[in-house]
């Protein structure tokens, strides 16, 4: 908005596709604030929340593992899906607490 109105693009345009590196003190962070909301997550809602938020997470930080578990959230809920998915998360977290 702030070029001249003959240098200005309208419309669609085509964004450069780029590799984005998470930020691993951020991601540290999520991981340990979805830690948090997998043992708050009793209804359907924040457990369907909960999965898209570390599909999305995952989906940064290429981790097909996570990705994997988060998706098996969405369905009815089993004990072993949360138990896989608290491990794999703590994992997570401490891995990026020695990096970060």
């Amino acid at each position: 908005a702030a070029l001249p109105a003959d240098l200005q693009q309208h419309g669609p345009r085509a964004l450069i596709c780029e590799y984005v590196v998470p930020d691993l003190l951020a991601l540290k962070d999520d991981l340990a604030h979805a830690v948090e909301l997998l043992d708050a997550a009793t209804d359907t809602q924040t457990r369907d929340y909960l999965a898209h938020f570390l599909r999305g997470l995952a989906t940064s930080a290429g981790d097909q593992k996570l990705a994997q578990a988060a998706s098996q959230l969405i369905e009815p809920d089993r004990q072993g899906v949360r138990t896989q998915l608290r491990d794999i998360l703590t994992k997570r977290v401490q891995e990026t607490s020695r990096i970060a």
